[in-house]
């Protein structure tokens, strides 16, 4: 049955186009082949996890609202393909196909997420659906993060309306994903005491740790003012100790001057949290406490702490937008 399904999808998707360029489009935009093509960006890109450059995999579903949800996965196979969907609709699974626009003016919903979720093959559009009733995506990061894994940096991108309010004048609809998630930046400072003996020409700090915060978090899409918008909210049931990673160091030349080291992670947004930062600086061991703070999501949390050879203090967290560095160029399918 599963051959017979194979064989007879592309002729109804050769009868489909075929009654498709019989009709005249109104949107000037909207593609003859009625072929759903994407142009894909992170905005913004940042350093340690996901840019547009290695945003190469992402889950897209796609509903149109007279008629069943599709779903499909977006993937660029090898340097030199060109990017495609690799489609999972029951009754059929599309091994090279492309996902067809029904026509030029039903209403549609899109939802774009990654990393690529473990059970997509069985989530759809309605899947987020809050306003519905549903639960939602549930999401968990690394307890141990590195600059070299974007496994922790959830982004995302949903938008409702006719095929016109997502086509660009490429004909494609152009996804710019948003982090979904928060960021802590940590900064270090050391006092001049630690350059009593010589001043440290590589990073003293180490075992930097987020203590007891929530890794978890249900991600829903919630249509506010008109607008539809994919919201990440923490599960306070689910907490574990989240370890940073290291971004930068910075020696000093006179014994006067401070050293710096710099660290960062990604935490689930939280409102009212307790954010508790354990560290060690030449082996011995530091713990800070900040109360009630607010993660925002899709936003950078930006915290100094001084640190002394017996104490360590810390200043007022400042948020700011998600640092931006790495590529800036297109992902297209086709």
């Amino acid at each position: 049955m599963k051959r017979i399904n194979t064989i007879i999808l592309p002729l109804l998707a050769a009868a489909a186009l075929s009654s498709c360029s019989k009709q005249a489009a109104p949107d000037s935009n909207f593609p003859e082949d009625r072929v759903i093509r994407v142009q894909a960006s992170v905005l913004p890109s940042t350093k340690g996890s996901y840019t547009t450059g290695v945003l190469n995999k992402f889950a897209f579903y796609s509903v149109n609202f007279n008629d069943n949800g599709l779903s499909y996965i977006y993937s660029k196979k090898c340097s030199r393909s060109p990017i495609s969907f690799v489609g999972y609709t029951p009754p059929w699974e599309w091994e090279d196909g492309a996902p067809l626009w029904k026509n030029s003016s039903d209403e549609v919903g899109m939802i774009a997420i990654a990393p690529l979720p473990s059970e997509y093959q069985y989530m759809s559009y309605d899947y987020f659906d809050h306003n519905g009733g549903n639960p939602g995506y549930k999401f968990q990061i690394q307890t141990a993060q590195s600059s070299s894994d974007s496994g922790s940096d959830l982004i995302g991108w949903c938008k409702k309306g006719q095929p016109s309010a997502f086509l660009n004048n490429d004909k494609k609809v152009n996804i710019e994903f948003q982090h979904l998630l928060s960021r802590l930046n940590l900064s270090f400072v050391l006092a001049t005491e630690f350059n009593a003996l010589e001043i440290p020409e590589s990073d003293i700090v180490s075992e930097v740790a987020i203590k007891n915060t929530s890794i978890s978090a249900f991600v829903q899409s919630l249509e506010e003012q008109g607008e539809l918008k994919l919201s990440a909210t923490a599960m306070s049931s689910t907490k574990a100790d989240v370890s940073a990673y290291t971004t930068g160091w910075t020696s000093v030349t006179s014994k006067e001057d401070r050293c710096r080291s710099q660290w960062e992670c990604i935490l689930v947004p939280e409102t009212g949290a307790n954010i508790t930062i354990s560290f060690n600086v030449n082996g011995k061991p530091y713990i800070c406490t900040l109360s009630g703070k607010t993660l925002e999501q899709g936003k950078a949390h930006n915290l100094t702490i001084n640190v002394g050879k017996d104490v360590a203090t810390v200043g007022s967290m400042t948020i700011a937008g998600w640092v931006e560095s790495g590529s800036n160029s297109n992902l297209e399918t086709e």
